[in-house]
């Protein structure tokens, strides 16, 4: 049945604007590219001025053997600009170019993100972040395979500093509701319609120029049919600075259903030899 949306037919975020990038795609049943994450966190790092450009060059691959056909490899350069508007209030956005490195060797766009950022200071060591964004359907793989027509997303959470070891603890929580032309997608499933993400990061130094980051989201979805969906994601990332515009890192994250297929049992895990993903990336702010 054909459904089409019109953004000012959308019912108001609800749920306080209930992500992150994160934080995980704008379908909660498509594989996420992964730069919004490391664009996001990117943005965090920029140099206190106007203008902002981080330039992520990333690499990935799963953890099969070089000659194994089951093996995925990418990589993705993206743009995540942003635009100081006052002490509080920043635009932002994210744009990602791929090249699958196996398989078909396929190249594209992932989705585009724009949108506020409001971060307030409610303490001394507690800021209040929120974001309101718009996905553009940028995916040509996506619009094919499920008539994605964008997105609208809404974020709050709260960061706390100065902890012990002076790391950092970060909460999010973000409601979206995607746009389809179509219920059903190419192979016959219900798209989905919305999603809550929850997304807890904990951020510690490890010496002057190096930082652990670690991350865990835990998405829950709805169809056109109101079936749920479940996913999550977890990973770390180890980064080097070399100066405030140059940094380095590596990492490994897991993602996937959150449970299993008799849809009781928790699906989730750190590592899995065979849908664990491992990273390099390299980020320079203009």
């Amino acid at each position: 049945m054909s459904r089409i949306f019109d953004l000012a037919q959308i019912s108001k975020i609800s749920l306080g604007f209930i992500l992150s990038g994160v934080f995980m795609a704008a379908s909660i049943g498509q594989a996420q590219v992964p730069s919004e994450r490391t664009a996001l966190k990117s943005n965090t790092k920029a140099a206190a001025k106007a203008w902002n450009l981080p330039v992520i060059l990333e690499t990935s691959s799963s953890m099969h053997s070089s000659d194994s056909y089951e093996r995925q490899a990418m990589t993705s350069l993206t743009l995540a600009p942003s635009y100081r508007i006052s002490n509080s209030l920043k635009l932002f956005g994210s744009t990602l170019i791929y090249k699958e490195e196996t398989g078909a060797g396929d190249s594209g766009f992932d989705n585009t993100r724009m949108g506020l950022a409001l971060a307030k200071n409610v303490s001394k060591r507690t800021t209040w972040n929120n974001t309101v964004s718009v996905i553009a359907p940028t995916n040509q793989v996506l619009r094919d395979e499920t008539s994605f027509q964008g997105a609208v997303r809404g974020s709050t959470g709260f960061s706390v500093s100065k902890l012990p070891l002076d790391s950092v603890l970060s909460y999010n929580i973000s409601y979206t509701r995607n746009l389809h032309e179509y219920d059903m997608n190419a192979s016959g499933a219900f798209n989905v319609r919305e999603t809550v993400a929850q997304t807890l990061e904990y951020s510690l130094p490890v010496a002057s120029k190096l930082s652990l980051l670690t991350s865990f989201s835990y998405s829950y979805g709805l169809t056109y049919e109101d079936d749920s969906r479940s996913k999550f994601y977890v990973g770390a990332d180890l980064s080097w600075a070399f100066n405030k515009a140059l940094s380095m890192s590596v990492g490994i994250s897991n993602e996937g259903n959150a449970l299993k297929p008799n849809g009781m049992d928790s699906n989730i895990e750190f590592y899995n030899d065979t849908s664990s993903v491992l990273k390099m990336g390299l980020v320079y702010v203009l």
